[in-house]
């Protein structure tokens, strides 16, 4: 692992990142290493799948890999989101925003960079365009078929309002984008338009300068919170109470 983690320590904690835990650190950093090598396993077994040597029948071409993080990094865990707002479970881009790589040799160009906004939601519809499979007709997808747009380098979402929530107790955390402008609230906290486009690290508020634009992103949210199903679980039971007795997600 040499050259993998550093061996000096850092002063400034950037992202709420405290490297006096330095052996915490260390094991954040393996895991993440660990993961590296296995992908690379999995490639490798791609090129040779006989592990014989010979790449002849190799399988590489042929298959899309989609890799991506469920989380950001866990500050108190030692993770660095930076310049990311914030960690794990927040709906700031340090909750949200993940990394994502897809690797398909025959058909994606390799080093091409995509801006813009692709959710783990569009995967299902995408990888069934791309399989020739039907959808049942009346079924309604959250997602959509996003691969025409990650060949051309377009927006899939340009036109489409994004939104995230949180349960916080008697209250939760929302964002709702749409284009490079997000609106945030925490709780009952004030309203707070970002451009995440330009101003990654969500440092300054717009909300004055697009007071409609936000009035309009917050109807939409309330009409989207309306549409939600009760969840199927709950990771405990007092979340599982908590929910319920504050009618969530109101």
């Amino acid at each position: 692992m040499e050259g993998i983690v550093s061996r000096s320590r850092t002063n400034e904690p950037g992202n709420g990142v405290d490297y006096r835990d330095y052996g915490k650190r260390q094991n954040y950093v393996a895991l993440m290493y660990a993961v590296d090598r296995g992908v690379s396993r999995l490639q490798d077994a791609l090129k040779d799948p006989n592990q014989d040597g010979d790449s002849s029948d190799s399988v590489a071409e042929d298959t899309l890999i989609v890799f991506l993080s469920d989380n950001s990094g866990k500050i108190s865990q030692a993770g660095n989101n930076t310049p990311l707002k914030v960690d794990k479970g927040s709906t700031h881009e340090g909750g949200i925003r993940v990394p994502m790589l897809m690797v398909w040799p025959g058909d994606l160009e390799a080093g091409t960079v995509f801006p813009h906004p692709v959710t783990a939601l569009d995967f299902y519809p995408t990888f069934a365009a791309l399989a020739d499979a039907s959808v049942p007709n009346g079924k309604k997808l959250d997602g959509k078929d996003v691969w025409a747009d990650l060949r051309t380098g377009n927006n899939p979402h340009a036109s489409d309002t994004l939104f995230w929530l949180r349960h916080h107790g008697g209250g939760n955390e929302v964002a709702i984008r749409n284009g490079d402008l997000k609106a945030y609230r925490k709780q009952c906290g004030k309203w707070q338009v970002f451009d995440v486009k330009e101003d990654v690290a969500e440092t300054k508020d717009l909300a004055k300068e697009n007071r409609e634009f936000l009035m309009q992103l917050v109807s939409e949210g309330g009409d989207w919170s309306k549409s939600l199903v009760p969840p199927e679980w709950h990771d405990t039971a007092a979340g599982r109470a908590s929910w319920v007795e504050n009618e969530m997600p109101r």
